[in-house]
């Protein structure tokens, strides 16, 4: 029987609205013995992992999940900061890289890969460091005509 595109995100949307915990493969994720509460929507976003924007501000770079759900049939996440939990390190995207260890593996691909990447520099951060990306393309390392 043929499943109309309707039909399918009603059915995807079911799944969604009954999982309530994410299963990894290392258990389920949770931080300071709390179980996070996945998927849930937080300023108008819709998360299936740690994030880094939480009520309460000061957050920092550690991921958080809310442990308690507003809305369980939007999957609202909570408002209120003492619901909310830095995610343990069975979770997905809780390792952080600074930004000199993102240029140091940068820097690494651009002298492997020569011909195809190079290195440019995007800006810095508040704490003054460079902020950079990889520019992929053929001939990455020859010199090129300016456009006018």
């Amino acid at each position: 029987v043929p499943i109309s595109m309707g039909e399918y995100i009603s059915i995807v949307f079911i799944f969604i609205s009954f999982s309530t915990t994410l299963t990894t493969d290392k258990g389920t994720c949770d931080g300071e013995g709390k179980t996070c509460q996945f998927p849930f929507l937080f300023s108008g976003q819709l998360h299936f992992e740690c994030s880094t924007q939480a009520p309460g501000g000061g957050q920092g770079v550690r991921g958080r999940c809310p442990t308690r759900l507003s809305n369980l049939e939007t999957r609202e996440a909570s408002d209120e900061p003492s619901d909310w939990v830095i995610c343990g390190e069975n979770c997905p995207l809780q390792r952080y890289q600074g930004n000199r260890e993102i240029e140091m593996t940068m820097k690494s691909l651009v002298a492997e890969f020569p011909d195809l990447a190079s290195l440019v520099e995007v800006g810095s951060s508040y704490l003054g460091q460079n902020i950079v990306g990889i520019q992929i393309t053929r001939g990455a390392g020859e010199e090129r005509e300016l456009l006018k």
